[in-house]
Parts: C-alpha cells; sequence; structure tokens
C-alpha cells in the first residue's frame, strides 16, 4: 500500500468514522426520544380511571349536596357596608334646572375591598359624581332609568377597584326636582 492510502485511512480512523458514524448516532437519538415518549403515552393511557356511571338517584343527591356546599359558603361570608356621603347634581336638562340628590351605599364580601374603599372615596365619588352629572331627568325619573344608573355605577367603580369586585350598591336616597 502507498504511504497516501495509509495517512488516509489513518485519518478516517482517528476523525471518529466520517459522516456514516454521524448519522447512525442521529438516529439512534432519535430512536430513543421514540421509545421515551411511546412508553410516557402508553403509561398515562393506562392510568386513565374511568368516571363512574352514576344512577339518576345519586346524580340527584349529588345535585343536592353541591347546591347544600354553596349556600353554606354564601351564609357564611360577612357582608359589609359602606355608605357615602350624598350626591347633589344638576342634571344636564337645557330646557330646565332639575336637581339629583343620592345617598349611595355599598355592599361588599370582604373586609379588604371595604379597606380600599375607605381609602379611595375621592376616586370613587368622582367617578360617581360625573356619571350622576351627565344624566338628565329623562334619564333618572323612571325605575327602568334608576336601575341602569345603578348599573352603570356598580360597573364603572367595579372597573376601578383592584381588591375586588362591590356586590350591590344601594340607592337609600333618591330624589329629583
Amino acid at each position: 500500500m502507498p504511504e497516501d492510502e495509509k495517512d488516509a485511512e489513518k485519518q478516517e480512523e482517528t476523525s471518529g468514522g466520517g459522516p456514516n458514524k454521524l448519522i447512525f448516532l442521529i438516529i439512534c437519538g432519535l430512536s430513543l426520544i421514540l421509545i421515551i415518549v411511546v412508553a410516557v403515552l402508553s403509561w398515562k393511557l393506562m392510568n386513565v380511571k374511568e368516571a363512574p356511571v352514576l344512577t339518576e338517584e345519586e346524580k340527584e343527591i349529588q345535585a343536592v349536596v353541591i347546591e347544600d356546599k354553596a349556600a353554606q359558603a354564601f351564609v357564611t361570608e360577612k357582608e359589609y357596608f359602606y355608605q357615602l356621603d350624598p350626591f347633589v347634581v344638576n342634571l344636564t336638562d337645557l330646557d330646565n334646572v332639575h336637581f339629583l340628590k343620592a345617598t349611595i351605599e355599598i355592599e361588599v364580601r370582604r373586609e379588604e375591598i371595604l379597606k380600599e374603599l375607605e381609602q379611595r372615596t375621592p376616586q370613587i365619588r368622582d367617578i360617581i359624581l360625573f356619571i350622576l352629572m351627565n344624566k338628565s331627568y329623562d334619564d333618572v325619573i323612571t325605575n327602568e332609568g334608576k336601575e341602569k344608573v345603578k348599573h352603570e355605577l356598580i360597573a364603572r367603580v367595579n372597573h376601578s377597584l383592584r381588591t375586588g369586585l362591590l356586590e350591590e350598591l344601594y340607592l337609600t336616597d333618591f330624589i329629583v326636582q
């Protein structure tokens, strides 16, 4: 054998076998990954438990138990009320001058929300004041109009709160003149 051929063989042996060995290692790695994925999926599928089939009576009992737990959770929640000072605003009627006097009380379920209301009273009063000032006599004189105003107040105040939402807003005094 000539010396050039011997040198070429030595280079192939020292370089790790060339591109064929690299392809073989890639195929082995992908095969190993595939085996692991198949094993994990098989294990998960075998450990899936079937949901028990309930009779109609068992379904009714389960529904009653769920309702009872929900009722108990509702009863154990405290109610906190926060009363704002009265609002007196001019309504936006162009032809007549009308005034609105409203006293508002807010209900929340958590003490943290009550504390936030106390801390942010100026911001909440500002929100409510601007909503009421932009109403007309026709907007607030009917029961439907009062309900709309009430829902708008709840939505806008809830939007500004960070610790939770108010449960209800009560118009404890509402006089339109």
